[in-house]
């Protein structure tokens, strides 16, 4: 944005204001290719007779059904989280064990380089090719895009069964690949997709392959309640919270993301489903992971593992003092400025080339993108092992105190790898760089915040991990995940961002013990794994600026619940340093995709200051294409092949409607989709599903000379705002209520009433029933 100080003089600033100018059309003219949702009630004539006739009985029995879709919901996620790891751990175990075995058999360096870059590139091969040659939607995290979906925005193929499967199987191989942007973030869609799905009990997609010889819906008698924008968004939310609460096994973290990603309050029923949902599916896969594990002792095994009594020597490690509050702070704005410089150097300088030589059309140069980047990642990790020093193993006594059993993490990892992989050390000795290097990420991310020195004898020496490992790490991690994310694949940026900050606050705990020491403190050091999970919220809230969800993102990944003061701290030092230097990432993407996302006021300085010197009438369009209640079904034809609107003001004076600035009298509106509805089955004339093409070219001559009354299916309450209200209100309502539209009224409206909250109450309802 150019400075207003500088749009006031100058012949550059002029020229700076006509660019500033022409951009922002052209952004205005792509997002008028956006869909928006509408959450509002439908409350045409049709609609209020369906809800009178409905019994106490019918509404009793729906709301019973709808908690055991919430209910499924969450099991569904936890059999699908346990299927997703497994198949992952699998297909990772196989390269790390090949490469493994080539280095004890040859000795060098080039067998296992080949089977272990080979892998990975095939593996990322399968991961971009379903992506980008059947569904370019599943492509990211998602989380964007459920972003931009919970916000209002509608997003053509999000939410499809092919984006489902797809999603699924490109996770998977991306987590077998090892590229830096995993696999789990993907999750959140997936768990949407789910709930979306099970709310309406039927599937758009499969009807369409099917070319409508098969509808796949269940009636409403058997549970086909939920087919609204509002339960569907409801129940898209549950799903959501559902994948992130087992992706990171963070149940309270999936309530959160809802509550902080959606623009509208769902109130208090949606969030305790979402809560019993996060709650099934963590319990799902917990069990799951026991009866894998357990074999035979399955029914003794032990479930939801970090809140066991016996785990206090562990969490001892997690030790704060007093005086290290500021250096929490100092931490969190630190990473919150590195992480602003990602997001700034991902978003434009990688974003730029990629839509330069990479084409989002190009399929194959997308796929060959990602094979590049697996190879790569896998290359340079497996060289820097090569290239590791070696250190003399320790003995069992000194393994346990560096690396004290169990630290509580919730992070499943199938599959056994060494602490101290030997790799081309000599017997005795282990590869200090493989300790980070030659493991899964997620394993990576469990050492990195549980690990101390933790007896007497051992606070003066040395820890686990090499400062130079350490660095490495951390800088090869940025850059690789820099170059990553954006690319085909389901690639998500919550697990990198963890392991960066882990690793970045390892690094500023030897700092702080250093400069302790130079102060002459002689008390205990400061913990690592401490400095490990504050960096660790510190970053993914600088990256991603989620707030509480990414407190709890980390305590519950991590298991550090005694640290979530600290947590707190680092993460808003982070989000303040962070917000003022950039936007954050999934911002950043949803800008640069001209997505018609709507800012909360409160929270975006810029927003307020222009919506407040703006009013409604400044905006709004006048001269609207209008319809009258009785009208020619071909009239009704060309309303809908002669404009893109989404929805139709119906009133006597279409006439009056049509000019620029003119006030008429409003009847209702009508949306398209409503329209083609009643084209479709009220008149019956297409027997098969079809778009709007399909259905308007099946009306034959004497259909289009029919006549069709609007009244019975428009709405005859829209919502109304006064064309000198401010911006702000507008779009107040907007968020909140979930709109697609809003009609403008003049400045002074006639009025036959007005209603308080009292006027709202059960007991007034009551009252008026029994007086009718």
């Amino acid at each position: 944005m150019v400075p207003l100080r500088r749009l006031q003089t100058g012949i550059f600033d002029v020229s700076s204001r006509h660019q500033t100018v022409g951009r922002t059309r052209k952004r205005l003219e792509q997002m008028s290719h956006a869909e928006s949702c509408d959450f509002a009630l439908k409350d045409t004539d049709v609609e209020r007779e369906v809800r009178m006739r409905r019994g106490e009985r019918h509404i009793g029995r729906a709301g019973t059904w709808r908690w055991v879709l919430v209910l499924l919901t969450g099991l569904t996620m936890g059999l699908l989280s346990f299927a997703l790891n497994l198949a992952a751990s699998s297909l990772t175990l196989l390269r790390f064990r090949l490469a493994t075995t080539l280095i004890q058999e040859t000795g060098t360096l080039a067998a296992p380089f080949c089977v272990f870059v080979g892998l990975a590139a095939l593996y990322g091969a399968a991961a971009s090719a379903v992506v980008v040659f059947f569904a370019p939607q599943a492509a990211g995290s998602g989380l964007a895009e459920m972003r931009a979906y919970f916000n209002g925005v509608h997003v053509s193929g999000l939410l499809s069964m092919k984006t489902f499967f797809v999603k699924l199987v490109s996770a998977v191989f991306v987590l077998a690949a090892g590229l830096v942007a995993e696999g789990e973030s993907p999750f959140v869609h997936v768990g949407a997709i789910v709930g979306g799905g099970l709310s309406s009990l039927g599937s758009r997609s499969l009807t369409r392959a099917t070319k409508g010889r098969w509808k796949a819906k269940l009636p409403r008698w058997a549970g086909g309640w939920f087919r609204s924008e509002v339960e569907h968004r409801d129940m898209t939310a549950v799903g959501a919270a559902s994948g992130l609460a087992v992706a990171f096994v963070a149940p309270l973290a999936g309530v959160l993301l809802i509550a902080e990603q959606s623009a509208a309050n769902l109130g208090e029923a949606v969030y305790w489903r979402v809560l019993l949902a996060t709650s099934a599916a963590v319990l799902a896969l917990n069990v799951l992971v026991a009866a894998y594990t357990a074999g035979a002792s399955f029914w003794d095994a032990r479930l939801l593992y970090t809140f066991m009594p016996d785990n206090a020597p562990a969490l001892a490690a997690y030790r704060v003092r007093l005086w290290e509050l500021p250096a929490f702070a100092g931490v969190g704005a630190l990473l919150g400025a590195v992480s602003a410089a990602f997001v700034a150097v991902n978003a434009n300088l990688i974003y730029s080339a990629r839509q330069r030589w990479i084409s989002p059309t190009s399929r194959f140069r997308r796929m060959s993108e990602v094979v590049f980047l697996a190879a790569l990642t896998a290359a340079v990790w497996l060289s820097l092992c090569y290239a590791s020093p070696c250190a003399p193993t320790p003995p069992p006594r000194r393994q346990a105190a560096l690396a004290p059993a169990p630290i509580p993490s919730s992070l499943y990892m199938f599959g056994e790898y060494s602490l101290y992989p030997q790799l081309w050390c000599p017997p005795g000795y282990y590869s200090q760089y493989g300790q980070l290097f030659f493991a899964p990420s997620r394993l990576t991310l469990r050492r990195t915040v549980g690990v101390d020195a933790v007896s007497a004898e051992d606070r003066a020496s040395d820890t686990l991990f090499n400062l130079r490992a350490l660095s490495l790490y951390a800088m090869a991690t940025t850059v690789m995940l820099t170059l990553t994310y954006g690319a085909g694949a389901a690639l998500g940026v919550v697990t990198p961002t963890l392991q960066v900050g882990a690793v970045a606050g390892l690094l500023m705990c030897h700092l702080v013990r250093a400069a302790a020491a130079a102060a002459g403190y002689a008390g205990a050091p400061a913990s690592l794994p401490v400095y490990g999970v504050v960096g660790a919220g510190a970053t993914l809230s600088g990256c991603l600026r989620y707030k509480a969800t990414a407190v709890l993102i980390t305590v519950e990944a991590t298991g550090a619940w005694s640290l979530i003061v600290p947590v707190v701290i680092s993460v808003f030092a982070a989000e303040l340093v962070a917000d003022r230097l950039s936007s954050g990432l999934f911002d950043a993407y949803l800008h640069l995709a001209c997505t018609p996302f709507l800012a909360d006021p409160g929270a975006a300085p810029g927003v307020a200051y222009a919506c407040d010197r703006l009013s409604v009438a400044d905006v709004m369009a006048t001269g609207v294409h209008a319809l009258p209640p009785v009208i020619a079904v071909a009239e009704v034809v060309h309303a809908l092949s002669g404009t893109t609107f989404s929805t139709f003001p119906v009133t006597e004076e279409v006439d009056l409607a049509a000019r620029a600035g003119a006030e008429f009298h409003v009847l209702g509106i009508i949306e398209r989709q409503t329209l083609l509805k009643m084209l479709l089955q009220r008149i019956g004339l297409v027997p098969g599903p079809g778009g709007q093409a399909a259905i308007l070219g099946a009306l034959s001559a004497g259909d289009l000379a029919a006549w069709v009354d609007l009244r019975p299916f428009m709405f005859r309450s829209p919502l109304l705002v006064q064309g000198g209200a401010s911006l702000t209100r507008a779009l107040v309502l907007f968020r909140g209520l979930g709109l697609r539209h809003l009609l403008v009224a003049p400045q002074d409206p006639r009025s036959v009433g007005i209603i308080t909250r009292k006027d709202l109450t059960l007991e007034n309802a009551q009252l008026v029933l029994a007086q009718q």
